[in-house]
């Protein structure tokens, strides 16, 4: 059926037999006819022209003219062919049809005299028409009748003779100029698509399509090539073409492309060890939509100590476009140096804390650590730390430094960060755990809410305790599971109100609000019928299990359709509604059956079909046919 469906089974199928006619080409080979008047020389012309069918494309003859007039007359210009290798006569009706080669006298005419009396010819004609450039016999038609100057017929005294003229029209002279364009150097090509026509020009109604190929980007000039094709109707032989090409010029720019080849910078920290800055930032740059190259330059500097140092840039630079073309003379090229920065490295020296319950002897820690960057292999400081701590309380413990044999101290910025000797008292910490309250509802499109704790009050060692200075909540309305964390600062208060929270590690678990999806089934509906070549379908759709939301829902397209005997899915798409979405819903889709009957034997559709025919005139390929002709029965297109 249209949809390439196979319904062979409803149909009764009968052949007729095509064919295939390949007819012979029709090829008049006409020559050429030439006149002048007499001048002792003989006249010749060996032009052949082809015309009816024609020859098929790669095939042809070569020709022998033979016809040559020296007296005032006429005769035939004859000539011979021979069909080139590959050109099978059989595939072809030639006929010769020979030009006329005419010598005449002075201006002929039609009245004439003839021993003192004058005689006058008439009942004779002569026309020619052709559209095309060439030569055309104007013959000589009609019977002559040759009166006296008194009108007595006197014909039967003469022998009339007739020489046939030509209609000569000439090839017009075309010339095509492409155009000329001049720009300064841009990096883009220069083009002109324009062709000029001159001369003679082009027939009405006639002309030529161009293809204009020149191109230039460098500096210089160079051709505008171009190639043409004539229009469907305009023959060749009709002119003489000759083609010029434009000139496109690029010149030097005035104002030179201004680039600046930038060294690049560096910057290291201190290590002890020697550092370089080297290269170039870039050496492309893009100017005008082109992409150029600086060659020829390079940029280095090399030192240990913190410091600035300059990277300058040195060389002869040379300027290539994306071909590799040196194109210098259009850009004006300046550079800027680069820097190399060797950093102080951060050094933190921090003096050992200490804490313990107080035992009545000195408290100290002789340790320093080293932080930051730290120092630079092989090198650093020694330490005296004097802190010392007996009572409780806090208090710093001082140290002084001296840094080592070859560690210079232009290459550090140096912190002291004294450390701390503490002495507590005994207590120990309480732990107790927050749980923030979790709630699951399922989906129906209004905001659920979940907040506050499983407790805030807790039981320690026979001792009541609340937590204040913290909350937890959160709403939501969209199928998921949403966190509910804590905000606040936890305070700890005893039974009097008292803050006692350096007492307490408090610990906090987050709770959940989870809405849970909707869950529905999307189910297409059945339908059945016996085949009649047009499509079943069924667009209803039913929803059930928990259903869409109040003021939710979906669109449907029902795809499924049945043409021929058998069963498919009624499948469909479906589309939620605005505001309805899918991660609030689990949904399944379930599909109808579609069901179509054969037709019983004695009900099923009868057609004929004939083989295609076809007849074309020979052209050197090879045809084909193939295919039928197709006829309707009962309704049914086959």
């Amino acid at each position: 059926d249209a949809d390439g469906n196979d319904v062979t089974g409803q149909f009764i199928v009968k052949f007729v037999n095509g064919s295939l006619d390949i007819g012979r080409r029709t090829v008049t080979l006409t020559s050429e006819s030439d006149s002048k008047r007499y001048d002792g020389r003989p006249l010749t012309n060996d032009k052949v022209t082809v015309s009816g069918d024609g020859f098929a494309r790669g095939e042809g003859a070569s020709y022998d003219v033979k016809g040559i007039r020296t007296l005032a007359g006429s005769s035939e210009n004859t000539f011979t062919y021979t069909l080139n290798d590959g050109t099978d006569a059989n595939n072809y009706n030639i006929k010769t049809v020979f030009g006329q080669l005419t010598v005449t006298n002075r201006d002929a005419k039609y009245e004439i005299a003839v021993d003192g009396n004058n005689y006058t010819v008439s009942g004779l004609g002569a026309s020619a028409a052709a559209v095309d450039a060439g030569e055309y016999v104007s013959s000589v038609t009609g019977s002559p009748v040759v009166k006296d100057a008194a009108g007595n017929d006197v014909t039967d005294q003469f022998a009339v003779m007739t020489r046939p003229g030509s209609l000569v029209i000439k090839q017009r002279s075309v010339t095509l100029t492409s155009g000329s364009a001049t720009k300064e150097y841009d990096g883009n090509a220069l083009t002109n698509p324009e062709v000029a026509v001159s001369g003679d020009g082009f027939a009405e109604g006639e002309g030529a399509s161009y293809n204009v190929s020149g191109i230039r980007i460098l500096t210089g000039s160079s051709e505008n090539t171009f190639t043409y094709t004539l229009n469907a109707g305009t023959k060749a032989e009709n002119y003489v073409i000759s083609t010029v090409p434009g000139t496109l010029t690029v010149t030097n720019r005035d104002a030179k492309y201004a680039v600046t080849v930038q060294a690049k910078n560096a910057e290291y920290k201190y290590d002890g060890g020697d550092k370089t800055a080297e290269g170039l930032v870039t050496t492309e740059f893009d100017l005008d939509g082109n992409t150029y190259t600086v060659e020829g330059l390079t940029a280095a500097v090399t030192a240990k100590d913190a410091g600035e140092y300059v990277s300058a840039v040195t060389g002869t630079p040379v300027v290539k476009d994306a071909g590799g073309n040196d194109v210098s003379a259009q850009f004006a090229v300046s550079t800027q140096p680069g820097r190399l920065v060797i950093t102080k490295r951060s050094v933190t020296l921090t003096s050992g804390s200490a804490s313990r319950e107080y035992n009545g002897r000195p408290l100290t820690n002789d340790e320093v650590t080293v932080t930051g960057d730290g120092f630079a292999e092989g090198e650093g400081a020694t330490y005296n730390v004097t802190g010392s701590r007996t009572l409780t309380g806090v208090s710093e413990n001082p140290f002084s430094y001296t840094l080592n044999s070859g560690t210079k101290e232009g290459n550090y910025d140096i912190k002291t960060v004294p450390g701390q000797l503490t002495v507590t008292n005994r207590d120990a910490q309480y732990s107790i755990t927050l749980k923030v309250n979790s709630l699951t509802e399922k989906y129906d499109g209004a905001d659920k809410t979940v907040s506050g704790f499983e407790t805030l009050s807790f039981n320690i060692d026979g001792n009541s305790y609340t937590v204040s200075g913290i909350e937890a909540g959160v709403t939501e309305r969209n199928a998921g599971t949403y966190p509910v964390n804590a905000t606040g600062i936890a305070t700890v208060l005893d039974a009097d109100g008292n803050a006692v929270s350096d007492q307490f590690s408090v610990t906090v678990v987050p709770g959940s609000l989870t809405i849970e999806p909707r869950v529905l089934t999307l189910t297409s509906g059945s339908a059945s019928k016996v085949y009649d070549g047009t499509e079943l379908t069924n667009a209803e759709v039913t929803v059930t299990g928990d259903g869409f939301a109040e003021g939710e829902g979906a669109g449907y397209n029902v795809t499924g359709l049945q043409k021929i005997a058998g069963a498919c899915e009624n499948i469909f798409t479906y589309v939620l509604n605005e505001g309805t979405r899918a991660a609030n819903y689990i949904i399944t889709t379930a599909f109808g059956t579609l069901t179509i009957n054969n037709r019983p034997d004695e009900a099923k559709y009868e057609v004929t079909v004939t083989a295609a025919s076809d007849s074309v005139l020979y052209d050197g390929e090879e045809h084909s046919v193939s295919g039928f002709i197709g006829e309707s029965e009962g309704g049914v297109a086959v």
